[in-house]
């Protein structure tokens, strides 16, 4: 008897057991449970039941068990060695709405909508502002009723250098993704953006973690995390029509406009924006102060950007051409309303090149003098002295200098350099005297082996000359001091001199700034004392220092390689296209490899430790790549020869040696450029 019922026993357990397990292999179950649960006192978004698993603490979860019976349920979910149980006790009257036991003990009625209900209270949070130091957003998606299997892209604008990285996530059978990626601070990013993503312009914070679920068949897009609410408000916004019609127009800068009727025009812009945000804010009251905080100041900033854009219409290099003062008093109005932290909108950084750029160029200029710099420093020093109308001289005789060279460069005639030259003359004739002092001579000769460092410094102090004349807070100095000494190790692709990292240190103490910086250094010294990988493809060019016909050049150039298809790059270092282009090259290269292409690169006015390193890091070697860095005369002659006016410029040359596109396709065209040398290679 005592068999028999443990038998019965058994049995009816195991009965229970695949009863469950049908119940969770049969999933979903439409009613009641499946879709998407909220808190009908926040509007907060707490679970979702789909086919295959649950979402829960902006997660998904796996069913371990569903036991659905009589109006209630109960679930269990599992995610690694974690579990979670949940109780669901359903209205007797309406199946949408519930009373759910979490497994934190919170009991609460929970309500089942289709879509995202409006927020019913107020929202005073403030955008986090983590002093700028690197932290990481995880964001969990899930991509219902679609077959996409290209990944999810995340693009953060990178803060040091105007560019963006993106990150992707790849998406799994279920349509499930998670990532994990670096922000510094409060920022801006693009989630899914191109022509056939989703294309949600976002804002996230550090260690935020963020749950997206997006439905391909209704395009219905919501969230779950701490801050969904200001997601979804900010999602509604973007989708809204007016907003979305509107959104897609950007001015630009028209040099028939004078600066009043232009900024007249961006005004108008401006309140057309703020009046599409009034009408929905008035059908939507209780929005957030985070959502209102990132739309004005993002008009604000739209503002101030497009004006600075205007920049590009001045007349430069000789006689520059400068804005009046309304306009720049108008614009120096939103500098000195920057929003805070400066990573929250996309385009403060592009803002601020462009507006600490004009009155850069307001203040620099583009003539370096050994001499002079020696006497600044010395005088920085306290070994040599200057008094202030010396100081002032010197100024005044590099802006003459400076004239004069562009005066020339640009036809100008002498008169007409004197002309614009006369208010610095008396300065640049006390500074001639003082230059040409027994004793001044005698003392730059001394400190002659700090030249190259105080020339360098130079270089980067005309970047940072606008902070004498702008007021800014130190934050916001060492930031954009930190993206100069960046981005001049990116141009020259090395590490900085000793002297001028020890100048960065002087300038700049945040700690993330500082370990930015010291990260780039150890990774060009490491790229400076890397092997050189095939190095006969760096081909010797002394020789060809006397030559002095452009086409017996050239054609010394590509005899060695006849009967073959030639891929010609004119590029420079200094070039951040061609850059950007090359370290696309590596995949097309290794595809070429075993076919009759080369692959031929004509450095122009590079320097040459630069040269090289760019070739290290880009992996541009092997029997199917040459380079050439000529002698400055015979690139020029090259350059002459095929009008070179613009970097990068792409050639191909047939098995003949003859010239057969003069615009052939960029690295970044890689299909294109592929095809076209496969059809060369059949001729």
């Amino acid at each position: 008897m005592k068999n028999l019922f443990t038998l019965l026993t058994c049995i009816f357990m195991l009965a229970i057991k695949l009863e469950a397990q049908a119940q969770v292999s049969n999933s979903p179950v439409q009613q009641p449970v499946h879709g998407c649960w909220y808190n009908p006192d926040t509007q907060e978004w707490l679970l979702g039941f789909f086919k295959s698993f649950a979402i829960y603490e902006d997660d998904i979860w796996l069913y371990q068990s569903m036991n659905i019976r009589k109006g209630k349920a109960e679930i269990t979910l599992g995610k690694g060695n974690e579990s979670r149980m949940i109780k669901l006790k359903f209205d007797n009257k309406q199946d949408s709405i519930c009373t759910a036991i979490l497994p934190d003990k919170r009991q609460l009625k929970l309500a089942r909508h289709s879509v995202q209900p409006e927020f019913k209270c107020k929202d005073h949070r403030t955008f986090t502002d983590n002093g700028y130091y690197t932290d990481s957003v995880t964001l969990i998606g899930y991509l219902q009723h679609t077959e996409r299997t290209s990944p999810f892209p995340i693009s953060v604008p990178n803060f040091y250098t105007d560019e963006e990285d993106t990150y992707y996530a790849d998406i799994d059978s279920l349509g499930c993704f998670n990532i994990t990626f670096p922000v510094i601070n409060t920022t801006s990013v693009f989630l899914d953006w191109g022509k056939e993503g989703i294309n949600i312009y976002d804002v996230v914070e550090p260690g935020e973690k963020i749950f997206l679920y997006h439905d391909y068949a209704t395009n219905r897009t919501q969230f779950m995390g701490k801050n969904a609410r200001l997601h979804t408000e900010l999602r509604n916004y973007a989708l809204y029509p007016p907003n979305k019609e509107y959104s897609i127009y950007v001015p630009y800068y028209d040099k028939t406009m004078s600066h009043e009727e232009f900024m007249q025009k961006l005004e108008d812009i401006y309140k057309t924006k703020v009046n599409i945000l009034k009408g929905y804010t008035d059908k939507h009251p209780l929005l957030s102060d985070r959502f209102m905080q990132y739309i004005q100041s993002g008009y604000t900033m739209d503002l101030a950007s497009y004006l600075m854009q205007r920049r590009f219409a001045l007349r430069r290099g000789f006689n520059k051409e400068f804005f009046d003062k309304p306009y720049t008093d108008y614009v120096d109005s939103l500098y000195n309303r920057l929003p805070q932290p400066y990573t929250l909108q996309r385009n403060i950084s592009s803002f601020l090149r462009d507006y600490l750029g004009y009155y850069n160029s307001m203040f620099s200029t583009a003539i370096t003098l050994s001499n002079i710099e020696v006497l600044r420093y010395l005088d920085q020093k306290q070994i040599h002295s200057l008094n202030k109308q010396q100081k002032e001289d010197l100024l005044a005789y590099e802006h003459a200098i400076d004239l004069s060279i562009l005066g020339r460069h640009y036809g100008k005639d002498s008169l007409e350099i004197d002309s614009l030259a006369l208010p610095y003359k008396e300065g640049m004739l006390r500074t001639n005297e003082l230059l040409n002092d027994s004793s001044i001579l005698h003392l730059c000769q001394q400190y002659q082996s700090l030249i190259p460092f105080l020339m360098d410094k130079k270089r980067i102090d005309e970047q940072l000359i606008c902070f004498k004349q702008i007021e800014a807070s130190p934050m916001l100095k060492e930031w954009i001091t930190t993206k100069t000494f960046y981005n001049n190790m990116e141009y020259n692709r090395k590490e900085l001199d000793e002297n001028i990292l020890e100048y960065f240190k002087q300038l700049v103490t945040h700690k993330e700034f500082r370990s930015t910086i010291m990260d780039q250094q150890e990774t060009y010294i490491a790229l400076s004392k890397q092997e050189m990988n095939y190095p006969e493809s760096l081909k010797e060019t002394a020789y060809l220092k006397d030559s002095n016909d452009a086409d017996e050049l050239w054609h010394t150039l590509i005899a060695p390689y006849k009967g073959k298809v030639i891929y010609v790059d004119i590029w420079g270092t200094w070039c951040s296209p061609c850059k950007r282009e090359m370290q696309l090259v590596a995949p097309i290269k290794d595809e070429m490899q075993n076919k009759d292409v080369i692959f031929m690169y004509f450095a122009s006015n590079s320097a040459e430790a630069t040269w090289k390193n760019c070739i290290k890091e880009f992996r541009l070697t092997g029997p199917n790549i040459v380079h050439y860095n000529l002698p400055q005369k015979q690139q020029q002659m090259l350059e002459q020869k095929f009008s070179i006016n613009s970097f990068p410029t792409y050639m191909l040359i047939d098995k003949d040696g003859n010239i057969t596109d003069m615009k052939a396709p960029s690295p970044s065209r890689k299909a294109e450029l592929i095809n076209r040398c496969n059809e060369l290679l059949t001729k």
